[in-house]
């Protein structure tokens, strides 16, 4: 019952942390203006890995677990 407490105790914490991410970055993309061209600290704020399949499939996975597939056109 210990460990089990432990276990929802921590996942509350790792959420509230998650949670303060999400606000700073929200308040850090409210100051940019229309990105008009790629933008390398929002990439490195959003984007955990890309990982490349092969030339039609490429999975994008964001800071926060997320993860995205886009199929590519050749």
């Amino acid at each position: 019952m210990k460990a089990q407490s432990e276990k929802v105790m921590q996942e509350m914490t790792d959420k509230e942390v998650r949670k303060g991410a999400v606000i700073r970055f929200w308040k850090e993309f409210e100051k940019l203006n229309f990105l008009t061209e790629f933008d390398d600290l929002l990439w490195v704020s959003l984007v955990d890995a890309l990982t490349v399949y092969s030339k039609e499939k490429i999975l994008f996975t964001f800071r926060d677990g997320n993860t995205i597939e886009l199929p590519l056109e050749t």
